[in-house]
């Protein structure tokens, strides 16, 4: 940047700046993490039972539950 620009413009943008961050951030806090940890260790009880039985019928249905709770834990639809 070979010129400064003007201060009203940077005090714009850092205002945005700030109100984007304390949004992010309270967006942040809200998140429900027992829930994430709930989908994980639905995710884990499954996985145990396929490593302890296989791929029975009743794995293959754990698998998909394991990869619905996977992806429920990050956000992939």
């Amino acid at each position: 940047m070979d010129k400064p620009m003007a201060l009203d413009v940077a005090r714009s943008q850092l205002e945005q700046s700030l109100s984007d961050y304390a949004r992010a951030y309270d967006a942040s806090s809200a998140a429900d993490h027992a829930v994430d940890r709930l989908n994980a260790g639905i995710c884990l009880q499954s996985l145990r039972y396929i490593e302890k039985n296989g791929l029975t019928d009743e794995g293959r249905k754990r698998l998909q539950t394991a990869i619905r709770s996977c992806n429920a834990v990050l956000g992939v639809a």
